[in-house]
């Protein structure tokens, strides 16, 4: 039982310790972004992210960790480690393919992006947007589109992660896509 608490300490510590760099990254990736992106590309950019962005938020780090976690981590506690990594496997590439289709299904439904802003102008209190400004928002968020699919693997992988208690990796990941997004 003694052995217990310093090994939480040391994870939580570990977690935390790439929570606080990722928080800091972030911080100066903003900044870096604000005094060398142009306000246009800049707000263009922030648009195009949010979609993918969100849905991250829901389908990678939200329902995806929330339902796989507890089954998993039931499933090794009856079956072993063996059975675990066969299930964690096979729920990996049903991941990939639910990603792969809210991918390109994104990306194909984009197109009809510019249609939808007309029909909500009416109630927002925003200058419409140009149309050069609405073809310029969907071929940017068809490159940030992506960000989806990978992202969304990363988080899953999160999860099998942290059941296997291997803390550091998902605990540094975001301080690392910080680091490439400054890049």
């Amino acid at each position: 039982m003694s052995n217990t608490a310093p090994r939480i300490a040391r994870f939580a510590a570990i977690f935390a310790g790439g929570t606080l760099i990722s928080r800091v990254l972030g911080l100066v990736r903003d900044i870096a972004i604000a005094a060398w992106v142009p306000a246009a590309a800049k707000d263009l950019f922030i648009a195009a992210f949010r979609l993918p962005n969100m849905l991250r938020e829901l389908i990678g780090e939200g329902a995806t960790n929330a339902a796989f976690v507890p089954v998993l981590t039931e499933y090794r506690d009856q079956h072993g480690d063996e059975q675990f990594r066969s299930l964690a496997s096979a729920t990996f590439g049903f991941m990939i393919a639910t990603l792969a289709v809210i991918t390109c299904g994104g990306i194909l439904l984009l197109q009809f992006f510019p249609t939808l802003l007309a029909l909500l102008e009416p109630f927002t209190n925003e200058a419409p947007m140009s149309d050069a400004a609405k073809d310029e928002f969907v071929a940017l968020a068809r490159w940030t589109f992506p960000y989806l699919f990978f992202i969304g693997l990363a988080a899953f992988f999160m999860g099998p992660l942290f059941i296997a208690k291997h803390y550091s990796t998902p605990a540094w990941a975001p301080a690392l896509l910080n680091v490439a997004l400054i890049a």
